[in-house]
């Protein structure tokens, strides 16, 4: 079971509190047992000097010339100092929200193994430094006091509506989630490493689209391919708490909102997840709210390269099992958390493992990786043959012969007799059945009869006539062949007998040569003309 607990923010701020956050909480299935509550928080002004505080030090700890990483120089902080800030801010959190732990705990009751998703709603807020302050807290510590391991938080920036796209009707075949994959500006950080570990998402059912430091004609390919996740892996920014830009490549860097048109015409194709891999990204989920993205995944600030290839790994191991966008992120997060050696970044940066966050801008529940395709459905039909041969029913997969086949259909419409000849495993049976038949096919006026000699030629030939035969000649006569056909299929030796079969032939020939009805015209096709000589028995061959 799966618990939505929505808190809207109104106006207000951390000096003089928020005198009405409407809380409303509902359940699965289809997010029902709706109910709804009104509550105050207090005034916190400590709150956003802490963050402060914390921030500051982290970016020490986490800058450097050279790359993005933790800071082996000396500086003016400690990790140690990080640690406490950490621990304080946790703490006034906990404190300021124990209105909201006494409702959530009384009043709605939430069950703990319930999967809890937290949403945070402040479109109502004027201030942008308020709102910046609220979208940066650890939510998820909420779980400290709803004593449950399955919370997981995220923001949103406007009214919430259901998706304006028809829901897709279950697919009757597999289809690959698709995922356009876009690796900018490189310098520092190793984008090979998030790039390799998209890479297995082939074995798990995903069809990757990549873009290595593209030029900005090259993202048309946000506009022509249908999608269902988008990938940005490189430097970006947030500029003024509204928008953000990415670097595509060492010369260029683009604000989301020069390519609107672009990324809401990827949404109306079916664009339901944009992860960006990258620093400092609310900027970028708040441009991409405003053109209904569904969900966005960012990091809040400027992240440790190691951590942030850990995260993308951690969430798309959970995801591509079949777990929610929230419980993904979650245990994503905890694996950041507990997972790290003593000598690694998290535990020299407390907090950084806070940072990721999931931005939401629809009431429709978070798409999983089956919704997008992943390995679910029957397996279409494999076009690749191995090595059988291409039939007439493979003819949409079959390519690359077509001047060839132009020659064998005007072959065949001039001549009597028309051999193909080749070496075994040429491909002579697929162009005659997947590049010819369908050519004569398209003229209205032929019957294709097909056949094998086999070890018994003859009585391959008479079986492969029959359906031809019932259907060709005019009806008085139908009844007394199809009979005379079966007697030659279960019976007759036709080597002792060789005018019989040659009977059967004259009475379909002779209309198609002396009528001008052109729909009675027979093609023969002898496939593996070599069975002749080849299974037939000695005697027959020196016959033949």
């Amino acid at each position: 079971m799966k618990t939505l607990v929505n808190l809207e923010f109104s106006d207000g701020d951390f000096n003089f509190g928020f005198d009405c956050i409407n809380i409303q909480v509902k359940t699965t299935p289809k997010w029902s047992n709706f109910k709804r509550l009104t509550i105050k928080l207090p005034p916190a002004p400590d709150i956003p000097s802490t963050y402060e505080k914390w921030k500051q030090v982290y970016d020490w700890l986490t800058s450097s010339d050279t790359r993005r990483g933790f800071k082996k120089t000396q500086t003016n902080f400690s990790p140690s100092e990080c640690n406490k800030l950490a621990r304080n801010l946790h703490g006034e959190l906990i404190q300021w929200l124990s209105p909201l732990h006494l409702q959530l705990n009384s009043v709605f009751k939430l069950n703990p193994d319930s999967e809890i998703h937290l949403l945070i709603n402040t479109k109502n807020i004027i201030s942008d430094a308020t709102k910046d302050i609220l979208h940066k807290l650890p939510w998820h510590e909420l779980d400290y006091f709803l004593k449950t391991n399955s919370l997981e938080a995220a923001i949103c920036f406007k009214e919430l509506k259901s998706s304006s796209l028809t829901p897709q009707t279950e697919e009757k075949y597999i289809r690959r989630a698709r995922i356009i994959s876009i690796f900018g500006d490189s310098r520092d950080i190793n984008t090979k490493a998030d790039e390799a570990i998209l890479n297995k998402l082939k074995q798990r059912g995903g069809e990757l689209i990549v873009l290595q430091q593209p030029q900005r004609p090259e993202l048309v390919k946000l506009w022509d391919e249908p999608c269902d996740i988008l990938f940005y892996g490189g430097h970006s920014n947030t500029e003024n708490y509204q928008s953000g830009v990415i670097y595509i490549n060492q010369d260029d860097y683009l604000d989301l909102q020069e390519i609107r048109k672009t990324f809401r015409a990827s949404v109306n194709k079916g664009l339901k997840l944009a992860i960006f891999n990258s620093c400092d990204g609310l900027g970028l989920a708040r441009q991409l709210a405003d053109l209904n993205l569904p969900y966005v995944i960012v990091w809040r600030e400027p992240v440790p390269d190691e951590i942030a290839q850990k995260f993308l790994e951690y969430f798309l191991n959970s995801f591509t099992e079949g777990k929610s966008i929230f419980k993904s992120v979650r245990e994503a997060r905890d694996k950041l958390q507990e997972l790290t050696k003593n000598t690694d970044i998290e535990k020299q940066i407390p907090g950084v493992s806070w940072l990721p966050i999931i931005c939401q801008n629809t009431v429709d529940a978070p798409p999983t990786w089956k919704d997008m395709g992943g390995l679910t459905g029957k397996l279409p039909n494999c076009p690749y043959k191995g090595l059988s041969a291409f039939r007439e029913e493979d003819a949409d997969f079959f390519f690359g012969r077509d001047e060839f086949i132009e020659k064998l259909v005007k072959a065949v419409n001039t001549k009597s007799l028309v051999p193909v000849v080749g070496a075994s495993g040429s491909g002579k049976s697929s162009v005659v059945f997947a590049g010819l038949v369908p050519q004569l096919r398209k003229s209205g006026n032929v019957q294709i009869v097909s056949f094998r000699p086999g070890d018994n030629p003859f009585d391959a030939l008479a079986v492969a006539l029959k359906q031809f035969a019932i259907t060709s000649i005019n009806s008085i006569q139908a009844n007394a062949d199809k009979q005379r056909l079966e007697e030659l299929e279960l019976e007759i030796d036709l080597r002792h007998d060789k005018k019989a079969l040659h009977e059967l032939i004259e009475k379909i020939a002779i209309p198609t040569l002396t009528t001008n009805n052109h729909n009675s015209r027979c093609v023969l096709i002898a496939d593996q003309f070599e069975e002749l000589y080849t299974l037939t028995p000695s005697p027959f061959n020196a016959n033949i």
